[in-house]
This record gives C-alpha cells, sequence and structure tokens, in this order.
C-alpha cells in the first residue's frame, strides 16, 4: 500500500549508509564472534561468499533449515533468524528494511553477506545451546531466555508488544531501534541469565559479561594508544 511504500523510500538511506562492506561480523555479529571464536574464520568464509553469489547464500540458508534439529530449536527458543529470501519491511534485518534499496548496486550483496554471516552465528549459539539445555532438562522459560539473549547480542532488542505493529514508521525514523534496544537491554539479559537455576545459561551469561566488558575496555585501550583521547570511566 501506499505507507509501505513510503516507508520503504525513508528507509532507503539507511540501507545506503549500512552498505559496501562486511560490517555484520564486527557491529551485530561482535559478541556471538568473540564467544565462538574457533568458528568466525568459517562464519566470515560463508559472508563473503553470500556477498558475491545469491545462490550461494541462499544454499546456505537451505542447508541450516534442513537441519533435523531446526524447527524443534526455533520453535523452543523463540529466537529470530533472517529470511533469506525476500523479505517484508517487519521481516527483514533492520539495516535493510528497503525493498527500493535492494534494486540499487551492491545493497543486495550486502545485506546477504550481512543475514548470512548474522545467521550462521545465530544457528551456532542456538543449536549448541538447545542441545546443552535439553540435556539438563531446562524449562520453556530456560530455552527462551537463552533464545532472548542470542537475539539481543545479534541487534534484535525486543521493543514493547504494543509497538511491534509500529516497527517500520520506528525504523524509518530511528536508526535501527531494535540495534538501540538491544545495548540498553543486553545487561538486563545478562543479569538474568548470571541469576538463573540452569548452569549452562549461568556460564554463558558470564561469558557474555567478561566479553561484553572486556571487548569494550579493549577498544577504548586500542583508540586511546593511538592517540584519540577517551573518556576511562
Amino acid at each position: 500500500n501506499q505507507v509501505e511504500e513510503i516507508l520503504d523510500i525513508l528507509n532507503i538511506g539507511r540501507s545506503l549508509q549500512s552498505s559496501l562492506d562486511l560490517s555484520g561480523t564486527g557491529r551485530q555479529g561482535a559478541i556471538l564472534s568473540l564467544l565462538h571464536p574457533t568458528k568466525v574464520p568459517a562464519w566470515f568464509k560463508q559472508e563473503v561468499r553470500a556477498f558475491m553469489s545469491e545462490k550461494w547464500s541462499l544454499e546456505a540458508d537451505d542447508a541450516i533449515r534442513a537441519h533435523p534439529l531446526f524447527n524443534e530449536v526455533m520453535a523452543k527458543t523463540k529466537a529470530y533468524f533472517a529470511p533469506a529470501r525476500e523479505a517484508t519491511l517487519k521481516g527483514a534485518e533492520e539495516l535493510y528494511a528497503s525493498r527500493a534499496a535492494r534494486r540499487l548496486p551492491f545493497i543486495r550483496r550486502s545485506e546477504r553477506g550481512f543475514f548470512t554471516y548474522l545467521n550462521q552465528a545465530r544457528w551456532t549459539a542456538l543449536l549448541d545451546g538447545y542441545q546443552a539445555l535439553k540435556a539438563q532438562g531446562a524449562t520453556d522459560e530456560m530455552f527462551e531466555l537463552f533464545g532472548k539473549f542470542v537475539d539481543i547480542a545479534t541487534g534484535r532488542g525486543r521493543i514493547p508488544q504494543s509497538l511491534e505493529k509500529f516497527t517500520p514508521v520506528l525504523n524509518a525514523l530511528l536508526f535501527s531501534p531494535k540495534l538501540q534496544a538491544s545495548t540498553l537491554q543486553l545487561p538486563r539479559q545478562l543479569g538474568r541469565m548470571l541469576l538463573s537455576k540452569n548452569p549452562y545459561i549461568r556460564k554463558e551469561g558470564a561469558k557474555a559479561l567478561v566479553t561484553f566488558v572486556g571487548g569494550g575496555v579493549g577498544l577504548l585501550s586500542l583508540i586511546n594508544t593511538f592517540g584519540n583521547k577517551v573518556e576511562i570511566d
């Protein structure tokens, strides 16, 4: 409809700003990358191949969805998994929620690389977590708690249910509202994980906390080393 077309056009600018790079690795993918460092080379290789070939990105997506536990894992964790094929304004990754932008050179390539890397990271974390939680007899609430962590760790923060239907509008007005929400929600989510009765969730929460704090301190120290003044606070 006309409203969707207007929102689609308004989202072009953000898509342009987020393209021509492989930023999913170090931005939304940073936390899971640090939690699974040995998997990063394989994820990044797939990101590059997806950037170069749509056929490859679809094959990579199909391979994950064909896993015998895929539907079970996603149903239990209620986590987000980006669509590889045509997405709606609400279903796409926030940075690429513009169908019009996909017609411009390299935008679609950047989007393919972006969601391929993040989906690989999400699936690895979700599958590992699901198998560990199932072995420990976790409750549905624990599965969902872990799924929410994976969402937040990859920039898919939760916004109030009452605002969900306005997601396309918020996405047009703000630069990635769910990414901004995830930054605010991560400390609280880690706190909930550290207080969980499940040992796997507590362990993952502790590892993520060290990654979150240590990564931030390391980045500030690196910036400071190269002559840029930062507040050590």
